[in-house]
């Protein structure tokens, strides 16, 4: 028994100082990386001494001391349970250290940190997530391992979703993981030397864990105890991250417009915390069923009734990071980007859309197209087709079925259950829904463009779905199309450089390869558009960016208003039919309803009232709003447009969440 305990140690001890060996390795050629060679001797040194440690068999020579010299060594304690439970209590503390490593923090940083009551909360919340974990495996070497593997494996995804899209992860992005999944491949992976640092740091604790042996601490009723004290330490917990009223009085909050500067100034795991508590949406003040139906009855209705007239066929397509960078900064480049989005203005209304994202989150972009409602009224970075989405929502597509269009298809060429999309299309009033399973066996080389299915083929599947659908209606045609060709992951699977970017030192590198997909896509957009020009029958065709990408010069100096620029893309309404031309700058949440002011089509009551409002308050979002005096103005202090304000969230609440009283006579069209 004790031969084969012996050999499973020395077993172990191998694979430990193996792997440590290879760390060693990856900390050796990671030279030119770590600039600083005090830093890079730190990690080596700390490694060595991590597969030293490993690599002795320290319960053999405690024996073999205790034995000899006469039994002078006997007081000498059982070092490996010693050891063990000194890891486990050290555990909340280096896994702490760890997440705020991946960050960016100094030591220095981390032990200002430290001592001061934000400190002693992280503290609190890794140890009671150690506790949990300890009451789940009853090993302390275990629960040691995992509390460390845990918070090391946030801290570098937190890492990795910093770099991809600067902002750091919130409570709200979990629901959203599946999709996060689908599109990391896209993305280039590097560590900096801080996250170099952590995932040395994490290698040689677990392992130095790894080596101890393992064994039971508490008995079932002392583990009852620590139950106990757990569940009410974490209801103490959770009644401060809901009411806030302890976080608020050491002035521990969400800055939503900036979170990253939370996780600088609270500690990682706390934001992570604090930003649970703003993914609930509350009534607003004042709601109440009554209020809405007052609201309400002074918005005419239009009563749907099929007078004969001819319709125009509806296109709306949803650009994948479509957007104009020179709002940003000069860019010296040698060609156009978009000339032909740029110089169409026959028949054509085009301005700037606002947008509540930026670089991701997407779903949140169609979401606030779609329904006319707005993110400015829902908590910060969360993704309403994963959290609120539960219920028929009454949507452009719905105002168009019911003025008879047909097809009534949505169509994305990625995955259907990205952002739930499968799930939340049936609800908002999609008959068909086709993907990239639905396409993908009539995809040629020449159709994949920066390792996605391509704007130009989309547009001529949509050409294709349209041909088919005229020859078995008459009704007029209505598609909602989300290209995905200029997806984020600038660096993979590269296209021909056509237009070059001179400044490279102002931009970052992947700055010129998105500049070229963007042209790929003016190009399609135009083979389209010329398309339906010869089509006989209306045809309206609406496209906007649903973000811009997460591309700015470097060192831009941030400012409140100058942030909004990063929230700014292109839209533009065609017809192949006379149409008045106009620019017009405003929100996503208006833009389907003046869709279908321009078109002439009949309105819902919220449509009108949005269109109205459109006119007093021309952009909304989650990052400000401009109100008619070109003012822009942030959520955090009344002004003048406040009563409108809270007008529009009751009506949005009463739209999203109390759907079992929803006023619907104002939110769809009325039949005679």
């Amino acid at each position: 028994m004790k031969s084969k305990r012996k050999n499973k140690g020395k077993c172990k001890r191998l694979v430990l100082t193996t792997i440590l060996l290879l760390t060693v390795f990856l900390v050796i050629l990671q030279k030119g990386l770590v600039a600083n060679t005090r830093r890079w001797l730190f990690l080596l040194g700390i490694t060595v001494c991590g597969m030293i440690y490993t690599v002795l068999p320290w319960e053999q020579l405690r024996e073999r001391l205790k034995k000899e010299k006469g039994g002078k060594f006997k007081f000498l304690p059982d070092s490996n349970r010693l050891l063990t439970r000194i890891f486990l209590l050290l555990s909340p503390l280096i896994s702490f250290y760890l997440v705020q490593v991946y960050g960016g923090f100094s030591d220095q940083q981390f032990l200002k940190l430290l001592f001061s009551v934000r400190g002693a909360c992280n503290l609190l919340l890794y140890g009671t997530l150690g506790v949990f974990l300890y009451l789940i495996c009853n090993r302390a070497k275990v629960t040691a391992f995992l509390l460390t593997v845990i918070s090391s494996a946030f801290g570098l995804a937190n890492y990795f979703v910093m770099d991809f899209r600067g902002s750091p992860i919130l409570a709200a992005d979990i629901s959203s993981i599946g999709t996060a999944a689908d599109v990391a491949g896209g993305y280039v992976y590097r560590l900096d030397t801080s996250s170099l640092k952590a995932v040395v740091l994490t290698v040689v604790f677990c392992c130095v864990i790894l080596r101890q042996e393992s064994y039971r601490w508490l008995g079932w009723k002392k583990r009852l105890a620590v139950l106990a004290g757990s569940v009410i330490l974490y209801l103490g917990l959770s009644s401060q991250i809901f009411s806030g009223a302890f976080f608020k009085e050491h002035q521990i909050s969400l800055n939503i417009w900036d979170p990253g500067d939370n996780y600088a100034a609270n500690g990682s795991l706390v934001s992570l915390a604090v930003s649970y508590s703003y993914y609930h949406v509350g009534r607003p003040e004042g709601y109440s069923v009554k209020a809405v139906e007052e609201l309400t009855s002074s918005w005419p209705l239009d009563q749907y009734e099929n007078t004969g007239k001819q319709q125009p066929s509806v296109i709306a397509i949803m650009n994948e990071a479509f957007s104009d960078l020179s709002v940003l900064g000069h860019l010296d480049i040698s060609g156009d980007v978009m000339p032909f989005v740029k110089n169409l203005k026959e028949n054509t209304v085009r301005g700037k859309l606002y947008m509540s994202v930026r670089s991701s989150q997407t779903a949140n972009s169609e979401f606030e197209f779609l329904t006319g409602c707005s993110m400015a009224f829902l908590p910060y970075r969360s993704i309403p087709y994963n959290s609120y989405i539960k219920t028929e929502i009454p949507t452009l597509t719905t105002t168009l079925k019911e003025q008879g269009y047909g097809k009534n298809m949505a169509f994305h060429p990625g995955m259907p259950d990205a952002w739930n999309r499968d799930q939340v299309y049936p609800l908002f009033g999609f008959e068909e829904f086709q993907s990239f399973p639905d396409v993908e066996a009539e995809l040629e080389e020449e159709d994949i463009i920066h390792g996605f299915v391509s704007d130009s083929y989309g547009y001529r599947h949509l050409e294709k779905e349209f041909e088919e659908f005229r020859k078995a209606s008459e009704n007029p045609f209505y598609s909602f199309f989300v290209t995905i060709q200029n997806h984020s992951g600038y660096k993979k699977n590269p296209v021909d450089v056509k237009i070059a970017l001179n400044n490279r030192e102002e931009w970052s590198k992947e700055t010129e390869q998105y500049l070229n997909m963007i042209r790929i896509s003016d190009d399609a957009l135009k083979e389209l558009l010329e398309y339906f020009r010869k089509v006989e029958e209306p045809v309206v065709i609406v496209m906007f960016g649903d973000h811009q990408p997460g591309l700015s010069p470097k060192g831009e100096a941030k400012t409140y208003s100058s942030d909004m620029a990063l929230y700014q893309v292109p839209y533009l309404i065609w017809a192949n039919y006379d149409m008045e031309e106009e620019e017009l700058d405003m929100s996503a949440n208006y833009l389907s309803s003046y869709l279908l002011k321009i078109m002439g089509a009949d309105m819902t009551g919220f449509h009108r009232y949005l269109l109205n409002l459109q006119e007093r308050i021309p952009v909304i979002t989650a990052n400000g709003y401009i109100g008619d005096d070109g003012v822009l103005y942030d959520w955090d202090n009344p002004s003048e447009y406040t009563p409108l304000l809270e007008e529009y969230r009751m009506l949005q609440y009463n739209n999203l969440f109390d759907t079992d009283h929803r006023v619907n006579e104002f939110f769809h069209l009325v039949r005679r």
